[in-house]
């Protein structure tokens, strides 16, 4: 079979981005296990612990309309009320879906990242004389990863 490409993917939050063109660059978090070590009969045993992942960053594409800087200012916002006072985890955290696609545009796999919210969002290096893209680089707490293989029972 032919090898996934790293540039054949696309990705939305619903009810935050919902056009994957915004979102131009994602790195997805590692996925771990801590170990729990026992004493036992002589000797140290390791055993499955608290299942961490990893933050979620990812790059908006910054035109000049401000559509997308204006959706996720918004939800960086949604994190507490107007008063100071933090709002439900219900009100601001959100699904990320990433799509992986095959040579010929159709799905393969798709990653759910749930529980994602915003916890920073780096700043910008503006500079006369610099011609580059301005890109908004966002970090993204995650609960938990769900991932599938589109079909894997054709492959069974």
């Amino acid at each position: 079979n032919d090898p996934l490409m790293g540039y054949q993917w696309a990705a939305h939050i619903p009810g935050v981005i919902d056009q994957h063109e915004y979102i131009t660059s994602i790195t997805t978090p590692s996925v771990r296990y801590d170990q729990q070590p026992r004493f036992i009969s002589g000797k140290i045993h390791h055993y499955a612990g608290f299942l961490t992942v990893d933050d979620v960053t990812m790059t908006i594409y910054t035109e000049v309309s401000g559509f997308a800087t204006s959706v996720m200012a918004k939800w960086v916002r949604e994190v507490r009320s107007k008063d100071g006072i933090y709002n439900l985890p219900s009100s601001y955290k959100k699904t990320i879906e990433v799509v992986l696609l095959d040579q010929v545009d159709r799905m393969v796999a798709t990653f759910r990242y749930e529980g994602a919210w915003p916890t920073s969002w780096n700043s910008y290096n503006l500079q006369f004389g610099a011609a580059s893209i301005l890109a908004t680089e966002v970090t993204l707490s995650v609960d938990d990863v769900q991932f599938s293989v589109v079909g894997l029972d054709e492959f069974s």
